[in-house]
């Protein structure tokens, strides 16, 4: 054996070694997620509605829905404003499910106030 064949197979070694490090490292970086909480996510969402980008806040609106430990209030607020957004996509059926659900959760004027003005009984001042 010649100390040229020693060198490539350490090279090798040493490739491999970075090789599986990297690996390593992507894999890693990729399994973590970052937790927010409700409130967190809530407002990230009603930003992204007054942006214009309503579908991305659908995400993040429903991702609330699923978090432990809402009460009714805060139920009936998330889906009033998928009930929002889906009216203002023009899908009056959906919104009209989602004004229902969030009246049955929260007595609130402003819920009450949407969802009399989606069904054309009044504007509100």
């Amino acid at each position: 054996m010649n100390i040229l064949s020693i060198e490539k197979g350490l090279i090798m070694n040493v490739k491999s070694l970075i090789f599986i490090f990297l690996i390593f490292f992507l894999f890693s970086c990729t399994t973590v997620s970052v937790k927010y909480n409700k409130n967190e996510l809530f407002a990230y969402a009603t930003k992204l509605v007054k942006i214009g980008a309503s579908d991305e806040a659908l995400k993040y609106y429903k991702k609330v829905l699923k978090m432990n430990g809402l009460t009714d209030r805060e139920k009936a607020r998330v889906y009033n404003n998928i009930a929002v957004i889906y009216e203002k996509k023009g899908d009056l059926i959906t919104a009209k499910k989602y004004y229902v659900k969030a009246i049955k959760l929260s007595k609130e004027s402003e819920i009450y106030k949407n969802y009399r003005y989606f069904v054309g009984i009044g504007v509100f001042k």
